[in-house]
C-alpha cells in the first residue's frame, strides 16, 4: 500500500507494518474562498488508518463539519472486491455531511487509462463515493491530456463528481484545468517555513484549487504559523501536523487538532438539534382556514430536517393530544377545532439525535363565517362584517384591536368598517403598534386623518412607518389596530360579539397616538371590530 501521498517517493507499507488488514485514505476538505489568498481555508487530513479503530480517528475527522471530502484507499485503489467496513464509513461519513471520493494511482501518467478507469468504476460500483483522488502525477505538460480525460471520465459520472490532482509538489498552470484541486505542497516544516515559495501564477486562482500538506510541526504555534503562511500562498486547503516520516498520516495531531481546526475555520464538531427559537404559527385561527408554523431555529451539525405533528390543546390549552393525519407544516382548522387552541409541534432530525419543540398556540378557533374570501394582501384583523356595534365619540377615545399577523411581509396600509348611524362629521386616525407585555408598545405604522361621510370599508389612504423602524411583520406575531375619532361626532363600528379581552376601549386620553405609546387614559375590555391590515 502506498502509506504517503508525496508523488516524489513512492514509499509503500505492508498491512502488516501498519498493524490494519487495509487503510483508509481521507482527506477533509471544506471549500475555501478568493482567489490571491485563503481568507476562508479549510481543513484536508490524509488519514491513513482504518474505520472502527481506537481512537477511531476516522469519527474524529467529522468534527470538521459538513462539506469535508474523504478520500477512501482500501488497498492503494479499490482493492479486489467490497469491504462493508468501508461501506460503513462512508455511509457514516455521507450522513455527517462529508463527501466521499477514492484513491487511484496514475505512475505519473504511465499507467494505462483503461487500468485507471476500471479502478474509478470499481469504486462507484462497490461504494457511494463522489469523486476521485488521482495521486502519482505528473507536472510535465505532455501528460496534462491524459489527466484532462481522467478528469472528464469521473465528471461523466454525475453527481459531485470531485476531482483532486496529486503531484505532491509544484505543477505547471496547464493542469489547473485537470482537476478541482491541485496538491502542490507535501514535505516538512522546516522545508514549508524556510525554502518554499508558490510559483506567481497560482495568486491568480482561487484558493480552493490549492492543497499544501505540513508534517514534523512539534508545537501548537508551529502549526499556527504553517496555517497562517498557507493561506497566504494562496492554499485554500491544508493540514498540518506533529507526526514525522516514514509515516505521518496513521494517525490525527492529537496535540492540537482542536486548534488547527479552529484555525482553519472547520464548521466544528457534529452535534444533535437544539431549538433556539420556537416555531411561529401563522394564519386565520377561523374554521375552513388553513394555519402553517415556521420550523423555529436550531443548532445543530449536520443540519437538521424536520417533520411536524399539529395538536389540539383544548380550549384552555392546558392538555395537548395529536391531530391524527395532520403532519404538514400546514394544517387546516376543522370543525372539531372550534373553541379550542391548535399548536405545531417540530421535530429536528440528524445523524446526532433528535429534538422537538412547541409551536405558538393559535388564538381559540372560531367557527366558520359566511363572509367573504381573505382581501388581497390580508397581513391580520377581522375582514368580515361583524353584526354587533360598538361606538366611539369624538372626546379622545381610541379602540386598540389585538390581532395576530397571518403572513410575513411589510404592511402597507389599514381598512376599517363603519356601520350606518354616523353623527357628526367623524375624522378617523389610525395606527399599528407592536405588542409590548399585552399592550401596545413601539408603533408599526400610522394613517393620515380621513373624513368619514358614509357607511362601509374606509381604506385609510396607506400606513407610514413609526418608531418601530420598519413596518415588516411576521406570521404570528401580535399586534395592536388603533382606530382614533377626532371632533364632536360619534364612529360606530362592526363588533364581534360573545368575547372579552381582544381589545382595550381608552377614554379621555388625547394623547393616544404617542409613539410609543404614552396613553394615561382609562381602559375597559371590549371585543374586536371589522378592521385589518394588508400588505
Amino acid at each position: 500500500m502506498r502509506a504517503t501521498i508525496n508523488s516524489s517517493c513512492r514509499c509503500i507499507l505492508s498491512a502488516a507494518a501498519l498493524g490494519r488488514a487495509a487503510l483508509v485514505f481521507a482527506v477533509l476538505l471544506v471549500l475555501g474562498a478568493a482567489a490571491g489568498s485563503a481568507a476562508a481555508q479549510s481543513i484536508a487530513v490524509p488519514a491513513y488508518f482504518y474505520p472502527g479503530g481506537s481512537p477511531d480517528y476516522w469519527t474524529q475527522l467529522g468534527q470538521a463539519g459538513p462539506g469535508a471530502l474523504a478520500v477512501m484507499n482500501p488497498d492503494s485503489g479499490p482493492g479486489s472486491a467490497p469491504d462493508p467496513n468501508y461501506v460503513s464509513a462512508v455511509e457514516a461519513a455521507e450522513a455527517a455531511g462529508i463527501t466521499v471520493v477514492g484513491y487511484v494511482y496514475t505512475s505519473y501518467g504511465s499507467r494505462s487509462l483503461r487500468a485507471v478507469e476500471s479502478d474509478v468504476n470499481k469504486y462507484y460500483n462497490w461504494y457511494p463515493v463522489q469523486g476521485i483522488f488521482f495521486d502519482e502525477a505528473s507536472t510535465s505538460c505532455s501528460q496534462e491530456p491524459y489527466y484532462a480525460q481522467l478528469n472528464s471520465f469521473v465528471k461523466a459520472k454525475g453527481g459531485v463528481a470531485r476531482t483532486v490532482l496529486n503531484p505532491g509538489t509544484q505543477t505547471n498552470q496547464c493542469y489547473a484545468s485537470a482537476a478541482d484541486t491541485l496538491l502542490t505542497f507535501e514535505g516538512s516544516d522546516s522545508e514549508y517555513v524556510n525554502s518554499y515559495s508558490a510559483p506567481s501564477w497560482v495568486s491568480s486562482y482561487p484558493a480552493s484549487r490549492f492543497w499544501h500538506v505540513i508534517y514534523g510541526t512539534s508545537t501548537t504555534s508551529a502549526m499556527a504559523t504553517a496555517v497562517q503562511l498557507s493561506k497566504a500562498r494562496n492554499a485554500g486547503y491544508v493540514y498540518v501536523t506533529s507526526a514525522s516520516l516514514p509515516n505521518p498520516y496513521d494517525v490525527l495531531p492529537t496535540l492540537y487538532w482542536s486548534s488547527e481546526l479552529a484555525d482553519t475555520g472547520a464548521t466544528g464538531a457534529l452535534s444533535a438539534p437544539t431549538n433556539t427559537a420556537v416555531p411561529i404559527v401563522g394564519g386565520t385561527d377561523t374554521q375552513g382556514q388553513a394555519v402553517s408554523t415556521s420550523t423555529g431555529s436550531w443548532s445543530g451539525s449536520p443540519a437538521p430536517t424536520y417533520t411536524y405533528q399539529w395538536q389540539d390543546c383544548g380550549s384552555t390549552g392546558g392538555s395537548c393530544t395529536n391531530i391524527s393525519g395532520a403532519t404538514a407544516s400546514s394544517y387546516t382548522l376543522a370543525a372539531g377545532d372550534v373553541g379550542h387552541t391548535i399548536v405545531a409541534v417540530v421535530t429536528a432530525t440528524n445523524s446526532q439525535g433528535q429534538a422537538s419543540a412547541s409551536s405558538t398556540a393559535t388564538a381559540v378557533v372560531q367557527a366558520a363565517s359566511s363572509g367573504p374570501p381573505a382581501p388581497s394582501g390580508f397581513r391580520g384583523g377581522d375582514y368580515s362584517v361583524e353584526a354587533n356595534t360598538v361606538s366611539l365619540t369624538g372626546t379622545g377615545q381610541a379602540l386598540a384591536i389585538q390581532a395576530t399577523i397571518s403572513s410575513t411581509g411589510t404592511l402597507s396600509d389599514m381598512l376599517i368598517y363603519q356601520e350606518a348611524g354616523i353623527s357628526g362629521s367623524p375624522t378617523i386616525e389610525a395606527a399599528v403598534y407592536a405588542d409590548k407585555n399585552g399592550y401596545p408598545g413601539a408603533q408599526i405604522g400610522d394613517s393620515a386623518s380621513n373624513a368619514l361621510s358614509s357607511a362601509g370599508w374606509l381604506d385609510m389612504g396607506g400606513l407610514q412607518a413609526g418608531s418601530a423602524g420598519s413596518m415588516s411583520v411576521t406570521a404570528g406575531q401580535k399586534v395592536w389596530l388603533i382606530i382614533h375619532v377626532q371632533g364632536s361626532s360619534t364612529l360606530k363600528l362592526a363588533e364581534k360579539g360573545g368575547c372579552s379581552g381582544q381589545a382595550w376601549k381608552v377614554t379621555n386620553s388625547p394623547t393616544w397616538l404617542d409613539d410609543p405609546w404614552t396613553s394615561g387614559g382609562t381602559g375597559t375590555s371590549d371585543c374586536s371590530v371589522s378592521a385589518y391590515v394588508t400588505g
